[in-house]
């Protein structure tokens, strides 16, 4: 096996091996994901008025919605395939064209998708780290 190492990815060039490091990178970007899905729940708790208001409170959304897409866009390819029911790429989008773009612009498609959508990536993390191989 050739092995190559980036600063935020392990690759193998060769093939999946069930509780090797690609498992083990596999289960940390989904711990990330969830990690951040848990922060973007307790600040959606906080409200809309309260999130159209206020810009701290805004900013803090929108890193933790790029630490959910940069840990989606850090899975291996073959991972996302197994896991096709899970919006990939709507996840990896929404930080390369909404979020880089003026959030003032994008508050209401931002408040949209924690209101309709991050329930539904919240389950799908969860149901993924508990298929994941123990080991």
């Amino acid at each position: 096996m050739i092995w190559s190492k980036e600063p935020t990815r392990i690759y193998m060039n060769r093939k999946h091996i069930e509780g090797g490091p690609v498992r083990d990178d596999i289960s940390v970007r989904l711990k990330q994901m969830l990690d951040a899905v848990l922060n973007l729940e307790t600040h959606a708790k906080r409200g809309r008025n309260s999130f159209f208001g206020d810009t701290s409170l805004q900013e803090a959304v929108v890193r933790e919605l790029k630490a959910l897409a940069v840990a989606a866009d850090a899975l291996p390819p073959d991972f996302k395939r197994r896991n096709h029911g899970v919006p990939w790429r709507s996840l990896v989008e929404m930080r390369t064209t909404r979020i880089r773009k003026d959030v003032d612009h994008d508050k209401k498609d931002i408040w949209s998708f924690i209101q309709k959508r991050l329930a539904v990536v919240a389950e799908d993390v969860r149901r993924m780290r508990e298929r994941l191989p123990k080991g």
